[in-house]
């Protein structure tokens, strides 16, 4: 299972310019929210009308972000591993940040491009596809590969979540002549997609041992609650 980074609070703010911050603050009334922003937030404000950016704009605090890293890895407690989740903000910097802040090569990836870009810029990564791709955008990812320092062989694992999917990502690699690691989607019941019955699950197992360019990686559900579990 792939454990999500969430910020404790709001480190990274869509704060839409000045002139969205002051409509926000006048149009809340104060007996709803308590008055208006407080002294961290209307420096933001104040640093976004400093700069001109009347727009939307991402402002990250990269001193809470350490703070929450930090807090993080102190919750793991060298238990667990961590994968950083590419998805909110798909930003190599950042999780370049995040890498070197936590130790950890591993993360997730929800798109074809992405997923090339990171092959190419992070070769040492350990990547894991947070959502099944149609097998033209696999074929893609293949075509447009260039980093030998990456290899996909080792270092990729492509999300299955249903016998059909399973059977194409095999004639791919037949046809490629391609080793790809498979890693199963289990629906844990929260219906976002993945295996529901155990079963398949032993079918699809069997044939991945099976094929002859297909490996077995491993089990991934998604359980938004996982965070709050004690312990």
């Amino acid at each position: 299972m792939a454990n999500k980074w969430r910020p404790s609070r709001r480190q990274v703010l869509w704060a839409g310019g000045l002139g969205a911050l002051a409509l926000g603050a006048g149009a809340l009334r104060r007996g709803d929210q308590g008055g208006a922003h407080n002294g961290y937030f209307l420096s933001l404000q104040q640093a976004l009308k400093e700069a001109g950016l009347y727009r939307p704009t991402l402002v990250l605090d990269s001193e809470r972000l350490h703070q929450n890293t930090g807090r993080l890895l102190s919750h793991l407690n060298n238990h667990f591993h961590y994968r950083i989740v590419g998805k909110s903000l798909p930003s190599v910097p950042l999780i370049n940040t995040v890498r070197a802040q936590t130790g950890s090569r591993r993360v997730m990836v929800f798109h074809q491009p992405f997923l090339n870009l990171l092959a190419d810029k992070m070769p040492d990564a350990d990547l894991l596809l947070g959502k099944p791709m149609p097998v033209n955008a696999a074929k893609r990812f293949y075509a447009y590969h260039t980093n030998r320092a990456f290899n996909p062989v080792t270092q990729l694992q492509w999300l299955i979540d249903s016998p059909q999917r399973l059977q194409q990502y095999g004639e791919l690699a037949a046809a490629l002549n391609q080793t790809m690691r498979i890693n199963l989607e289990l629906d844990v019941g929260l219906h976002r997609g993945g295996f529901t019955d155990a079963g398949e699950v032993g079918l699809a197992i069997q044939s991945i041992r099976q094929h002859p360019q297909l490996e077995f990686a491993g089990f991934m559900g998604y359980e938004a609650h996982v965070s709050k579990m004690p312990g």
